[in-house]
């Protein structure tokens, strides 16, 4: 995600050839996880009788991923805004 912060010139991280492709780049794994996740759930969701196609589902359902993606990167050590929003309701 393009937030409009300059980030300064890293070194690029150098991984070990052992380290398992799932693990080399962990933001890759992170949305097919979300997508592992959600495709069913919204199935289950829609098979229950819910309107997935109600403006309203449809607004707020980005909001319940980016919160599960956020804890997800946080797994990763990756920081996401939410993060900090989730830790000041505490």
């Amino acid at each position: 995600m393009d937030d409009g912060i300059e980030i300064p010139y890293l070194a690029p991280i150098v991984q070990h050839p052992s380290t398992p492709q799932i693990m080399q780049n962990p933001k890759d794994s992170i949305e097919e996880c979300l997508q592992d996740v959600f495709v069913p759930a919204i199935t289950i969701i829609s098979e229950y009788g819910f309107d997935i196609h109600d403006e309203d589902f449809q607004k707020y359902l980005p909001i319940v991923v980016d919160c599960m993606r956020a804890v997800l990167l946080a797994q990763k050590g990756i920081h996401h805004p939410l993060i900090d929003a989730f830790n000041e309701s505490k």
